[in-house]
């Protein structure tokens, strides 16, 4: 992933995707000393004083007891890692690199001072990561302190229906599919199914009692990767509900949508598509979805049955919760999955099934 010459590395996606995961086998699988830090939003004296006692249990310093007298700024600590890197590699992860931002709003600055000053002349190899989409893309952009410093940027994507059906090797192609109309891409959430059990039984112990892991996932969702604004939950919910063109959203709403959208856009929770009747006209009209199946899950089919969950009730919902997952598993609905099959084709033109799509 880094090599012998290169700078630092940007690994960045949504939540849940792996991130932490892919560092820490890439860490386990290198002979280097490696110091893995994860952001988790506390001041900036917390954060450095921790990375002081997790550097001294890699890379113990004889001058100075790092874990009773921490380093008292990022400078000092970078400085350090340079200096124990002149001989050979040392690596530095710093996992959820926003939360540091968020409490060391100087820190990019110091980071390019620092790759200016010593790059030349040390091994250390640093690799960012981080699951604020919206910061990580202004890391990237022309005028902010880092842009150009990264060799490798990786952006971790959900998995496409094929690769969630790896994890699902129990199952059947149309229940494969069920679950991926659940759970989504996401890996964590694709490990929580229980496939010895049936699609009633999971939805019981994965949405069906107040705070369930699907259930809560989906407030964490909105609240750390939606983020606010005056109509956000709205237009997804709309969207979520099947109003998916912009005159329908407008009307669910009650006020013009299209600010929204774009931001939405932008942040790539939503995408905006163009019928497929009419490619490569001039159109302008638009039809919306929700990029991410469970987030969909979450604000259509399972919000409505919220209050009955909450109140105890999830035992004598999750029959009808279940209905609203039916398919037909000859003429697969999900967009999703038609366009992963239209994006990877075989040669030949063919109608796409369950069985084409999750055949792990």
């Amino acid at each position: 992933m880094v090599g012998a010459t290169e700078q630092p590395a940007l690994v960045w996606g949504r939540r849940r995707v792996g991130k932490t995961a892919l560092l820490q086998h890439f860490a386990a699988a290198t002979d280097a000393p490696v110091v893995f830090h994860t952001g988790t939003g506390e001041t900036a004296a917390a954060e450095i004083a921790t990375l002081s006692r997790q550097i001294a249990a890699v890379l113990p310093d004889r001058m100075r007891d790092l874990a009773a007298a921490p380093y008292g700024t990022w400078r000092d600590i970078l400085d350090h890692l340079a200096r124990a890197a002149r001989g050979s590699r040392v690596l530095l992860i710093l996992d959820e690199f926003p939360e540091l931002i968020g409490s060391s709003p100087a820190l990019p600055g110091i980071l390019r001072a620092f790759l200016d000053d010593v790059h030349e002349h040390t091994q250390l190899r640093i690799i960012f990561s981080g699951s604020a989409i919206r910061t990580i893309d202004e890391m990237r952009e022309y005028r902010a302190p880092l842009y150009g410093r990264f060799d490798l940027t990786l952006l971790l994507h959900q998995f496409r229906p094929h690769e969630a059906a790896l994890m699902l090797p129990d199952l059947a192609p149309a229940d494969r599919a069920r679950v991926y109309g659940i759970a989504g891409g996401t890996p964590l959430y694709l490990s929580w199914w229980n496939q010895r059990a049936s699609i009633t039984e999971n939805l019981l112990e994965l949405t069906g009692r107040p705070g369930s892991p699907l259930l809560t996932e989906g407030l964490l969702v909105m609240a750390t990767e939606v983020g606010a604004g005056e109509h956000t939950t709205g237009v997804l919910t709309a969207v979520a509900a099947g109003r998916t063109r912009h005159s329908g959203i407008k009307d669910a709403i009650g006020a013009d949508p299209t600010c929204t959208l774009d931001r939405l856009v932008e942040m790539r929770i939503i995408e905006r598509l163009l019928p497929v009747t009419e490619q490569g006209t001039r159109s302008r009209r638009r039809v919306y979805r929700i990029t991410d199946n469970y987030l969909a899950f979450y604000l259509g089919p399972l919000m409505r049955f919220r209050a009955e969950i909450e109140r105890g009730l999830g035992k004598t919902i999750v029959s009808s919760l279940a209905a609203f997952l039916t398919l037909d598993t000859d003429e697969l609905s999900y967009v999703v999955c038609a366009r992963d099959a239209v994006e990877h084709p075989d040669t030949q033109t063919r109608a796409v099934t369950a069985a084409d799509i999750f055949t792990a």
